[in-house]
């Protein structure tokens, strides 16, 4: 049992690490979908959003890692970090609390970076929807919507950064 629990502190302490790399990354594609939603810039927006999809991926597969190393111990799936400590030798648990440390702390940045896209980006949606009201207004008041260069119409691209 000790080569297990000793494997079993090797690879929980590498995927500490991955997870905490992981959401540095998450926290960094996060920055730039922020950025790309705030200058309604759907190019950086789309490229962000394919870069994370891939890192997404990436957490899954650590996931399941994670999932097989926790059955490997006889763990729930679902086993809390602060309870894994308890399976933990003393002389491994002040280098496990550093590792959890770093991982909560970039899983804190993304988050809050998160947060701010998803508000930035729910907000976007609905100025979008107001417009697409508006013209819907416009064209049953018997006033068809008209690509003819008018100022409201490449005000409304120009905030998609879209060229007309």
């Amino acid at each position: 049992m000790n080569d297990n629990v000793s494997e079993f502190h090797t690879q929980l302490k590498d995927l500490l690490i991955k997870y905490s790399d992981l959401f540095k990354e998450l926290g960094a594609v996060e920055q730039l979908k922020y950025q790309g939603a705030k200058a309604f810039d759907l190019h950086a927006l789309n490229t962000a959003m394919k870069e994370e999809q891939v890192l997404i991926m990436t957490l899954r597969g650590y996931e399941q890692k994670r999932i097989l190393l926790f059955k490997a111990l006889n763990l729930p799936e679902r086993t809390p970090l602060s309870q894994l400590e308890q399976i933990l030798s003393p002389a491994v648990r002040r280098e496990f609390s550093d590792y959890t440390k770093q991982l909560l702390s970039s899983y804190c940045f993304f988050l809050s970076i998160y947060e701010k896209t998803h508000n930035i980006l729910e907000m976007n949606a609905r100025l979008l929807d107001r417009h697409i009201q508006d013209l819907d207004k416009r064209t049953t008041l018997g006033r068809p919507y008209k690509q003819d260069g008018s100022s409201e119409i490449q005000s409304f691209h120009r905030m998609k950064n879209i060229q007309i």
